[in-house]
């Protein structure tokens, strides 16, 4: 559902509820209505857009998936595949130069090393424990509560 308010002439949009399943739709909705009173264009475009690492579109990801093991073998299988599929594109970003687990930095559990942290701080507006494991990767279901506690001592003191 969304609401917008205009009192005093500052829009105020409130959005509930929502899926991932429908963000650009409700997205399109969302700049329909604040378009008038931000003095920009509402023309729906996200249909062909690509979310940010996704460029190699649906039907590339499994030769996409297939590069990045081949090109980081000692992410490990199963590992590779997760971050392919987290970052697409943008994992060699994330991974830079490291030639191994070790120069990604602390491990926080569940796959989860210090690397991708700054990654998502610096990029996804991560700003929070909360932001990275549940908003963004959905790893604090995997981790325990210690693990969770050492994620959000180190963007305490990030």
């Amino acid at each position: 559902v969304l609401e917008l308010d205009t009192k005093e002439n500052t829009p105020i949009l409130s959005v509930y509820g929502g899926k991932v399943t429908t963000f650009r739709c409700l997205a399109e909705e969302a700049m329909e209505k604040l378009h008038p009173h931000l003095g920009f264009s509402a023309e729906p475009w996200t249909q062909h857009a690509s979310l940010p690492g996704g460029e190699m579109g649906y039907e590339g990801f499994p030769a996409f998936k297939e590069e990045m093991q081949n090109s980081y073998p000692w992410l490990g299988e199963a590992q590779a595949a997760r971050m392919t599929k987290a970052y697409g594109t943008n994992l060699t970003s994330l991974l830079g130069d490291a030639t191994s687990l070790d120069e990604l930095g602390q491990h926080f559990g569940a796959g989860l090393y210090e690397a991708e942290l700054i990654y998502m701080r610096d990029n996804e507006w991560a700003c929070t424990a909360e932001d990275a494991l549940w908003r963004r990767s959905k790893l604090g279901l995997h981790m325990t509560e210690a693990e969770r506690a050492a994620v959000k001592e180190w963007f305490e003191k990030t």
